[in-house]
């Protein structure tokens, strides 16, 4: 399938961070290529970015580690309820970030169908950079590496608090280094404002539902999201609006002209629920095996299924050697064959879903 057409509209529309008029622009545009659906917009409030609300709450669990020695139960509130709450955030639960939620978010749903079988879900905005993309840029190893420590910090200061020993102030200390290397990084991104450009992350994305969407006669919906890498505002409007059936399957599409199809039904100590049986033997049976590891984005799909949908994650994973297409991050970066293999794996998945026998839940 050509895709120049598409692919000189992501041109067009290239950096659309969160909440902005080039989201807006970028999905009314999309709108016109898919004919044959109906469009529905909805739209919902979100920050424009995590600096203030994941910059406030790691500032507070700083602030609680410097009061260990002096204020014990002080810092067990300033440590425990932020990381909670960070935690929280993180697996799209938008609780503190709504005190700045300031900009506004717009879904698009595209429809065939009023009770959809599977809907694809891809985000619109465009990643923000970062000071560690350069060493990290799937952001893997800093966001494990700020969860365990907030963990950590979280048992140190009820250790401190139950157990007085004046070496829990220096294990604080130590392991505030990695909120303090995020807090830096959130700083930088909400002074720059930097963002790539959005064709890999998550323009393939659209370039594949647009590949499958005259192909699939299934009802379905395509879900275009603002916010996708802000947090997740746009779960709860979705939901709150809509409320689709818990049989409905959510695909989530990551990057997938990036590398080589791969199959996340793990989001780490995340598992999608309710997956039926038969769809991931189908799936494994056409060559897609399971890519695990996957929690430390938080996937489109891991924010679903941890609100009790069954959903899957499409995922064009990258080699080291090739982990550097995330920052070049242009249209030349997608490769069709790519998109192609893709789109075979949402046919058949959607064939799997027309049949009608052996259909056990796991």
């Amino acid at each position: 399938m050509e895709f120049y057409s598409l692919k000189k509209q992501l041109q067009e529309h290239a950096v659309r961070p969160a909440g902005s008029e080039k989201v807006r622009a970028f999905s009314q545009n999309l709108t016109s290529l898919f004919s044959g659906y109906e469009s529905e917009v909805f739209e919902y409030s979100m920050p424009d970015s995590r600096a203030w609300s994941w910059g406030s709450l790691i500032l507070m669990v700083l602030a609680g580690v410097a009061c260990m020695s002096h204020k014990p139960f002080l810092s067990v509130l300033l440590v425990a309820l932020p990381a909670m709450l960070l935690l929280w955030e993180e697996n799209g639960f938008p609780l503190w970030s709504k005190l700045f939620s300031f900009a506004k978010g717009t879904g698009v749903v595209l429809k065939k169908g009023e009770e959809p079988k599977v809907v694809l879900v891809v985000n619109l905005d465009s990643r923000p950079v970062s000071l560690f993309d350069r060493w990290d840029p799937e952001g893997k190893l800093r966001i494990s590496l700020l969860n365990a420590a907030l963990v950590a910090l979280a048992l140190v200061s009820f250790a401190n608090f139950y157990f007085p020993w004046d070496y829990w102030q220096y294990a604080g200390v130590l392991l505030s280094i990695p909120p303090l290397l995020m807090l830096t990084d959130l700083i930088f991104q909400g002074v720059i404002k930097g963002y790539y450009s959005g064709a890999l992350d998550n323009g393939s994305g659209v370039l594949l539902c647009r590949m499958v969407s005259d192909l699939v006669g299934e009802p379905h919906w395509i879900l275009l999201v603002d916010g996708g890498n802000v947090g997740g505002q746009w779960v709860s409007a979705f939901l709150r609006k809509y409320k689709p059936s818990k049989q409905v399957l959510f695909l989530g599409l990551e990057r997938p002209g990036a590398g080589h199809v791969s199959l996340a039904r793990r989001h780490g100590l995340w598992t999608a629920v309710n997956v039926p049986r038969y769809l991931m033997e189908g799936l494994q049976g056409a060559g897609v095996g399971p890519f695990v590891d996957y929690s430390y984005r938080r996937s489109l799909a891991a924010l679903l299924s941890l609100r009790g949908y069954p959903a899957l994650a499409l995922v064009g994973h990258l080699d080291k050697e090739n982990m550097a297409l995330l920052i070049t991050d242009t249209v030349e970066c997608i490769r069709d064959d790519n998109i192609e293999a893709a789109g075979t794996v949402v046919l058949r998945l959607v064939s799997l879903l027309e049949e009608p026998e052996n259909k056990g839940v796991d």
